[in-house]
Formats: C-alpha cells, structure tokens, sequence
C-alpha cells in the first residue's frame, strides 16, 4: 500500500487484510494493482444499509440458446422470485430484477453507461471493477461492483443503485 502511495486507518487496514486472507483462502491470487479495487469494496461495503439485498441467483448460458436468470431478491424482508431471459447474462438478470419489480415498488434506474474494467496487466483471474451510470428522475449517477466474476460485480453495482433509491 506504501507503494501505491495508499494509507488507511488501522480499522480499514485489518478489514481490508482479512478480506485479502480470506482471498488467498480461496486461492485467488491477489496483486497489487488489486489493492485499490479491494480497498474501495471493502470499505464501501461497510457503510451500506440495504433495502433490497439478492439471496439467490442462477445464470445459465450455452452456445445458440439466450442465458437466462432465477433471481430472488429480499426486499423490506420478504423474498420475491422471477425469472427471464435476455440478451446476455446481465440483461437476464435485469429483465428477472423487473419482474420482481412488478411484484414489488422498488425502483430501478435506467442504466446510461456500463464499464468493466480489470488492473493493469490483470489475468483472466483478475478483480472486476463494473462500475454502471444511472438516470433516474433526471438525475444521473454511478454505482460500483467489484468481483472477479464480472456478472457478480455488475449485479453488486445494480443493487447499489436500486438501494440508493429506496
């Protein structure tokens, strides 16, 4: 971190350095260039009081077929299912998220830019970075995820978003 020119209180620090163990536990390789991505996520993630928070997902996708996405979503405390397909894997899960939608008042902003992006000289393993601009009610902003799996990460920025509407 000294490298990087990156300093953190000592609670951010061990936060940040339990996440980095529990990495290592799962055998991913974690690299320096990471260190702002992780830092960033887990220090955000500390702050963020959810509404709507995701309990379960699956995306299934093959060759000639369009993915399609199972997504239970827990809002206010009660659990909403829908399924649908898309796309792409992300716009399943957003046209699953809608169907919940109707189901519930949630909010969901119309997405206006979408950037995925890993460190530099990163691998196929590398930390995902998505980070998504929203509008809602002619007011633009953007929302971070951050995972290897580049699917997870969007679907981290897109519940960042739909919370901060609530």
């Amino acid at each position: 971190m000294e490298e990087l020119g990156l300093k953190l209180e000592p609670e951010d620090l061990q936060k940040v350095t339990q996440h980095i163990i529990a990495l290592g536990d799962k055998k991913e390789t974690v690299t320096t260039d990471d260190l702002p991505y992780i830092i960033s996520e887990v220090v955000r993630k500390e702050s963020v009081e959810e509404f709507i928070s995701l309990k379960t997902y699956h995306i299934e996708t093959s060759m000639g077929e369009k993915p399609f996405a199972n997504v239970t979503l827990v809002v206010d405390g009660k659990e909403f299912s829908a399924s649908a397909s898309g796309e792409g894997q992300y716009d399943a899960f957003m046209n699953a998220v809608k169907g919940i939608a109707e189901q519930t008042e949630i909010k969901i902003p119309e997405l206006v830019d979408y950037n995925v992006r890993i460190p530099p000289g990163g691998h196929t393993d590398a930390f995902v970075e998505a980070q998504i601009t929203w509008e809602y009610a002619g007011k633009e902003f953007k929302t971070v995820g951050f995972s290897a799996d580049q699917i997870w990460a969007s679907m981290q920025a897109t519940l960042r978003a739909m919370n901060k509407l609530q």
